[in-house]
């Protein structure tokens, strides 16, 4: 706001001004911080017609205009065609707009290339049983993909906690109970006790907290105890090495544990 105040027609900064208004929600005053970096002829950079189309997207589409939204990501394909961010944003746009066909097609587009794409094979496994249940598509196919690409990654990093959790989703999807009982053993019998920073604390617990609910969901309360009891000694251990305050609430957590020991 500073820059645009100093002047107004600043095109970079119209643009990152859109992206900071829907970012705080103020989807029509992005909208229209967008359709003027547009007009400046920003877009006329790839790159930035990318960035400007793929806010456009989402942003309409948070509107409920999911046609205006799979125009903009269209656009930014034009700019970037190998985009994979741009084709998980058109997933969800055609999802929305219940063309659940080519919602599937845009998540096979962004399907990661690389095993070593941690997060984007997480991504996909994760959409995948999402759409798996959409009309018109081959649910086996969807999350049989999903397993072939979760594996792919776990052949180079078979230790990552939160691709052991994806493997376990997957696995019940399939009803593979048992496969997915060894896979949840083999997270709680991973090392997690060398914790960095918040942000790692912050993800480990969600991961383990996302473990315990799939214990319960596959009839084994004793590991969700066994998971949960790990987020309670790995916050003491972080905060005793560490001079920051306490930045996980563990009420929420011993409350877990006695409703769990009802079903014991």
């Amino acid at each position: 706001e500073y820059v645009l105040e100093k002047d107004p027609q600043h095109k970079e900064a119209i643009a990152l001004y859109g992206e900071a208004l829907f970012l705080t929600h103020r989807y029509s005053a992005a909208i229209d911080a967008y359709r003027q970096s547009i007009g400046s002829g920003l877009a006329q950079d790839p790159d930035w017609a990318v960035r400007i189309n793929l806010g456009m997207g989402k942003v309409t589409r948070e509107l409920g205009e999911f046609g205006a939204s799979i125009a903009a990501l269209g656009e930014a394909l034009q700019a970037d065609p190998n985009n994979r961010e741009v084709y998980r944003e058109l997933s969800v746009s055609y999802d929305s707009a219940q063309l659940f066909e080519d919602a599937w097609q845009a998540t096979i587009a962004a399907r990661p290339k690389d095993p070593e794409d941690i997060k984007d094979a997480i991504w996909f496994a994760d959409r995948a049983i999402d759409l798996q249940s959409r009309p018109g598509l081959d649910q086996e196919d969807v999350i049989g993909q999903a397993l072939v690409v979760l594996n792919e990654s776990l052949e180079v990093a078979s230790d990552r906690v939160d691709l052991l959790i994806s493997l376990t989703r997957v696995q019940i999807q399939l009803s593979e109970y048992e496969a997915a009982i060894q896979t949840i053993k083999q997270v709680l019998e991973s090392d997690i006790t060398a914790v960095k920073d918040e942000l790692e604390l912050h993800e480990i617990i969600t991961d383990l907290r996302t473990a315990a609910a799939l214990c319960l969901e596959l009839g084994e309360p004793k590991y969700a105890v066994i998971s949960l009891e790990k987020i309670l000694s790995l916050t003491q251990d972080f905060n005793e090495r560490n001079d920051l305050y306490r930045v996980i609430q563990n009420v929420d957590v011993v409350d877990l544990l006695k409703e769990i020991g009802r079903y014991q």
